[in-house]
């Protein structure tokens, strides 16, 4: 499954995250190394890699409000285990049909192949529900679906499924990828007298520990790791000492699994928290649509909008609120289903022109569903089939209902053409962990002003099929609908406006659209509750203020955007990269002795060495094949090449690549030790063969340029797709005071939108004589983006005009600011050479008179990358 743009932005910063956190612990490791050896006791601030790597970071995180409004910088919230060891714990926050757990399996690939350096070991995949354990295992048990897939890649193939009640052995978490998939209510305890199966003395785990009555063994175990829980053996005569119990949460503790915590929010309470750092996790990674900002309980590492989702076709906008007041509930129905025949005209069409298929499904959500509950006075879900069928005329099969007690879409691919469903009845039965994309049409029956299921149920239609827009003849497939009994049509909007942000799709309010019982509508308030529309100043009014844009010449020479794939990752010339390791040999030695230590650690490997050699005294009797433990040690290309997906996009090329590389390291090294660094030497690779890969994008990038194939131009089109122009009007939060500034190009803007930096630069700016207008640009994935030579574009934080100079033309100030701790870095060196590089093709461009302004006079275009300690110097050079 290739993954989308904001998906690729998500890995590569926890990929950034990953590598930092590598570098702290790592430092960690040497300090309290140097102390032990000076007999001095390491204290709790000597360890805590994890909030010291944050510390580095946080500058480039998302900011959180405040409890009384406001944007501040994320503190993080550290983790302990009972062994008082450091919890690395982040939070991926994703909306709703934001694709919450392919993001969590390639997280999963990630800190495997990247952290923890191993394709084996523990993960403990934690789920809310009945209904989402249902859905999660199936698609992990499916070898087809991509998150398998996923999931085999990180394990070279070597997937073992379990669940809390399954026997194990502690050779699976040695030679395979265990993920255990529990629900969230199965580990809770909040006293010793709880006995769920997960503190239970179990005889499932016998492997994992000495005979209880070899109390040698359990005290040497009890020595390296002094927070396992020991069995009371008071009440048993014949045994008089120390043992370890048989248990899973011992098992976790020994085996020190990644957790992942779908639905992080979900548990938030102390005693949960207690609860899973007592499990000795190595890392936890949480995955939430709405995670407590203003509380900061989840340290958000990258925050995923509405809007991101929108801009990738994921999800159907506008949303269409209908609202019915004072008439009969059957009413209300039959407008639905009229919307779904008139959906299903343009469905059949769009097959016909184009061949995709698609079946609009009506989901009705009624007052009861229980087999007792149908009174006459409330709407039973069997009262809305009889009319379905009775007078609307559907089919007994295209009508199924789905409760507590009653699934009639069990046998059910509602994707496939033969799906004879049409009308689903619920109640709560499909509020969490169902987001069929055929779902186009919404009913809600509730006769509640309360109205907690449009809240609850909005989500359920919103994905896009096949994540792809239908084209413009065709757009009312591209949007949903919801119709209302009898509600008011102002709370319905607010509800819904609420229920987009409860999915975590934030950005994409003010694409609801409200239409009353005429079926006459248009767009909502675009304000609403705690935003307003700023306007530009009275001076700016009416002017064309473009930005230049990257954009790239097509076959038939137009001009379009650019796509970093197809012009650039794409066109390269792999026949010429002959990449052949040295840079990985070189260091290769140095990287097993490093991550050595890691490896032992986050595997167990003394006990599990101890283990295959004395098995007796670990209760198994006879000798151990070697057969049933041994994993094949033979060094695969199609591991490596599985490794470079998303790196090299020709698998023949990725083969060829690795073929030559594997030949050489050959030549250096034996096939043993090449296999037992197979991770490091992975993960080498790709390092080095993605600066190989930069490098030359990097060359064709600017060839590009140079040829006139690649433009950094301004208004070249009247096509206003090609132009990006600074919008008349801005709808914000309001968060804070009104700054008081004369030159913004907004009549306003609220102080609690910048920080403090961006806030001094806003002030310096505004009272410069040159500037004539300055506007903080939006947020990523908002604001204003450059594509380069790497995929992700870059969101620059200003722009400044500049008063004209001799030659009469204003300047416009592209400018970014970054923290003096990210000088130097590769992202930082990434966007100096970008905007380098596009600065030198506009002024080019602008002196060859290759401009078409559009009724606009031209502008010099200067971009920047200032840093917090010299900012006010650079600005004060530029603006003299």
């Amino acid at each position: 499954m290739e993954l989308k743009d904001y998906q690729e932005t998500v890995l590569e910063r926890l990929t950034m995250y990953l590598d930092a956190l590598n570098r702290h612990r790592l430092e960690s490791e040497r300090r309290i190394a140097v102390l032990k050896k000076g007999a001095v006791k390491p204290c709790r601030d000597d360890r805590d890699f994890a909030t010291k790597c944050w510390q580095e970071l946080v500058r480039d995180l998302p900011r959180v409000a405040g409890k009384h409004g406001g944007l501040f910088e994320q503190s993080y919230k550290p983790r302990w285990s009972e062994d008082n060891e450091p919890i690395p714990n982040i939070c991926l926050q994703v909306p709703t049909a934001g694709g919450k757990t392919l993001l969590a399996a390639h997280s999963v690939e990630r800190l495997h192949l990247s952290d923890l350096k191993r394709q084996n070991g523990l993960v403990l995949w934690i789920v809310p529900s009945r209904t989402i354990y249902k859905q999660t295992w199936k698609q992990l048990a499916n070898r087809l679906h991509p998150y398998r897939q996923t999931l085999d890649r990180a394990s070279g193939g070597r997937v073992k499924l379990i669940e809390k009640h399954d026997s194990f052995k502690a050779d699976d978490v040695r030679t395979h990828l265990c993920v255990m998939l529990v629900m969230l209510a199965a580990t809770g305890r909040k006293e010793p007298s709880d006995f769920l199966k997960i503190y239970r003395d179990s005889g499932h785990y016998p492997s994992f520990f000495p005979r209880m009555d070899d109390f040698p063994e359990n005290n040497r175990l009890l020595n390296e790791h002094p927070d396992l829980e020991r069995a009371n053996l008071a009440d048993d005569a014949p045994l008089v000492g120390i043992s370890i119990k048989h248990s899973l949460l011992n098992v976790f503790k020994l085996c020190r699994p990644v957790i992942v915590l779908d639905e992080g929010h979900r548990a938030y309470s102390q005693d949960k928290r207690t609860i899973l750092n007592r499990f000795n996790p190595h890392f936890i990674l949480e995955l939430s649509a709405t995670p407590n900002n203003k509380e900061q309980l989840s340290n958000v590492l990258v925050s995923v909008s509405g809007l991101d989702l929108h801009k990738e076709k994921m999800i159907k906008l506008p949303v269409n609120v209908h609202c019915l007041e004072n008439v009969d509930w059957k009413d209300t129905l039959r407008r639905g289903n009229e919307c779904l025949q008139e959906l299903q005209v343009k469905a059949d069409a769009l097959e016909q022109k184009h061949g995709r298929y698609i079946r609009p499904i009506l989901l009705v959500r009624a007052e009861r569903t229980g087999k007792d509950q149908q009174d006459g006075e409330h709407i039973h879900a069997e009262d809305v089939r009889k009319v379905c069928i009775e007078q609307l005329e559907m089919a007994h099969d295209a009508v199924r209902v789905k409760s507590a007690d009653k699934d009639e879409l069990a046998d059910q691919d509602l994707l496939e053409r033969d799906s004879p469903v049409r009308v689903i009845i619920t109640k709560d039965a499909l509020r969490e962990g169902w987001d069929c994309p055929f779902a186009y049409v919404l009913v809600l029956l509730d006769n509640t002003k309360a109205m907690v299921s449009l809240t609850q149920m909005t989500g359920r239609i919103l994905r896009q099929p096949e994540t792809k827009a239908c084209p413009e003849d065709f757009k009312a497939l591209n949007e949903c609908h919801i119709f209302c009994y009898n509600q008011s049509l102002a709370d319905a909007v607010a509800k819904v406006k609420q229920g987009l942000e409860g999915e975590g799709l934030s950005g994409i309010d003010d694409m609801v659209y409200a239409h009353g019982l005429d079926g006459d509508g248009g767009g909502a308030d675009t304000a609403g509750e705690g935003r307003e529309v700023i306007w530009r100043r009275p001076a700016f009014r009416g002017q064309k203020i473009f930005l230049p844009k990257v954009l790239h010449k097509d076959e038939k020479k137009k001009w379009r955007d650019i796509n970093y794939t197809g012009d650039i990752l794409n066109a390269l010339d792999w026949d010429s990269i002959d990449y052949t390791g040295e840079v990985c040999l070189d260091g290769l030695d140095k990287a097993r002795e490093r991550i050595a230590s890691i490896d032992l650690k986050g595997q167990q490997g003394d006990f599990f060495r101890s283990f295959a050699a004395n098995p007796t005294s670990y209760g198994i009797s006879g000798p151990i094949n070697e057969r049933d433990i041994a994993i094949d040690n033979t060094l695969s290309e199609g591991f490596f090449c599985r490794g470079l997906i998303g790196l090299v996009p020709n698998p023949w090329q990725a083969f060829r690549i690795v073929r030559k590389l594997l030949d050489n390291f050959r030549e250096h090294d034996t096939e043993e030790k090449l296999f037992d660094s197979r991770l490091h030497v992975l993960e080498a690779i790709k390092w080095n063969l993605r600066e190989i890969i930069e490098n030359e994008a990097q060359k064709l990038f600017c060839q590009k340029l140079r040829d006139g194939v690649i433009t950094f131009h301004l208004a070249v089109s009247h096509d206003e797709r090609l132009n990006d122009v600074v919008r008349e009007s801005l709808n914000v939060i309001q968060r804070g005071d009104v700054l008081d500034q004369d030159k913004n190009l907004y009549e306003k803007i609220f102080s609690d939108s910048l920080n403090t930096l961006e806030k001094n630069f806003a002030i310096h700016v505004d009272r410069h004589e040159a500037t004539v207008w300055w506007h903080r640009l939006a947020a990523r994935g908002e604001g204003y983006p450059l594509q380069g030579w790497r995929r992700h574009k870059v969101y620059p934080d200003f722009l400044v005009c500049k008063r004209p100079g001799d030659d009469g033309k204003e300047q416009l100030l592209v400018l970014e600011i970054k923290g003096d701790h990210l000088a130097g870095n590769t992202d930082t060196k990434y966007k100096q050479n970008l905007f380098k590089v596009l600065e030198g093709a506009y002024e080019k461009a602008m002196h060859a008179g290759q401009f078409d302004m559009l009724g606009e006079e031209g502008r010099h275009v200067s971009c920047r990358l200032l840093f917090a300690e010299s900012w006010r110097d650079e600005v004060n050079h530029i603006l003299r």
